[in-house]
């Protein structure tokens, strides 16, 4: 789980391993904005850092009639099948408005993929 008073930092990943999570992302048409961002963590933070990706997906009936279907995969658990980050990761779906989505793109260096 993540929220807004976590402790997020921009993401200290490889630029390799940068490119290829925004390619990826890249392949999911829905997706209109993603963020990447380190979550701090109390335990164990040097020797296993978490990450979370979050996607903002395009607004309109057709996304959200699609992700209304019980047979559809959600947005975020289709991205997060195709991530490959050496480390702990989590993909959430985030409206484009909310608090959250807002303190990610406060983060400089956290937004690393838009489709605009």
């Amino acid at each position: 789980m993540v929220s807004v008073d976590d402790r997020l930092d921009a993401p200290d990943l490889q630029p390799e391993v940068l490119d290829r999570v925004r390619r990826k992302i890249g392949w999911h048409e829905e997706v209109e904005r993603a963020f990447l961002v380190r979550k701090r963590t109390a335990n164990l933070d040097d020797s296993h850092p978490f990450y979370v990706v979050a996607v903002v997906p395009k607004s309109g009936f057709r996304a959200a009639w699609r992700e209304a279907d019980d047979d559809v995969e959600p947005l975020e658990d289709r991205v997060a099948r195709d991530l490959d980050v050496p480390a702990e990761l989590m993909v959430v779906k985030l409206a484009a408005k909310s608090p959250l989505a807002e303190r990610f793109a406060a983060i400089d260096g956290a937004e690393i993929y838009s489709r605009s």
